[in-house]
């Protein structure tokens, strides 16, 4: 068995809300409370007018001889604010002016359920859902056409497959389900993160991810942003 302690996390060379934010792996490990607090407070014209800022660090396995297979990452809980978390794959030297424009599409996000979400386990009468619809901050983007998603509300979590997403409206996408959920989620309370693939993460491999905030206009929030940053794998 695949010992998590192995999985590191660490700063990229230019941290902060500037243009050569990223760059290469400076190997500085960040510790349980500097994940949680990526982001410097939201700055009031933020709060105003609304906007991105981003991160980006290093995930790096450790271990000289064990690979974490069918690995994913994802955001296990989004902020508790206004603003919302999407995640990307980098390289190891690029900075934001070079992806800011570049990198639109494959952005790995979270949103909240807003329909109907009907596992097996349910007493109510009606089908198990097939397909349902997530509100999320980031227009047209967060859930790519087939993914992973993991479903979450409280300590009751599900991680399932979609066949395909389509987009109803530039914040609210449908995701239709490869198989049958086996519990049932509250519209509204459960959030839905989007798994970013990373395969097999093999010894002493590293991958580099950005993570992007956004933030709504007339945000009411200028606390930092707390994200808890998951991986899974076997």
């Amino acid at each position: 068995m695949f010992d998590m302690s192995n999985i590191k996390f660490y700063r990229s060379l230019n941290w902060g809300d500037n243009l050569t934010c990223g760059g290469t792996n400076t190997f500085s490990e960040l510790a349980d409370d500097s994940l949680t607090n990526l982001f410097t407070d939201v700055p009031g014209e933020y709060c105003m007018w609304g906007g991105h800022r981003y991160r980006k660090l290093f995930v790096g396995n450790e271990s000289t001889t064990d690979t974490l297979r069918s690995t994913f990452i994802f955001v296990g809980k989004d902020s508790d604010g206004d603003d919302s978390l999407s995640l990307h794959i980098g390289t190891d030297s690029d900075v934001l002016y070079e992806i800011i424009d570049t990198y639109t599409t494959n952005w790995y996000g979270v949103g909240i359920v807003e329909t109907e979400l009907i596992g097996r386990d349910t007493r109510l009468e009606g089908p198990v859902t097939e397909y349902f619809n997530v509100t999320t901050l980031d227009s047209y983007s967060g859930f790519p056409v087939r993914c992973f998603v993991c479903i979450h509300e409280g300590d009751l979590y599900e991680i399932v497959e979609t066949k395909d997403s389509v987009w109803e409206s530039a914040n609210s996408v449908r995701l239709y389900l490869a198989n049958q959920l086996e519990h049932t989620f509250t519209v509204g309370l459960a959030e839905v993160s989007c798994m970013l693939p990373i395969g097999n993460f093999g010894p002493e491999q590293t991958v580099s991810i950005w993570i992007r905030q956004t933030i709504p206009v007339d945000s009411d929030t200028k606390r930092g942003c707390r994200p808890h940053i998951r991986i899974v794998g076997v």
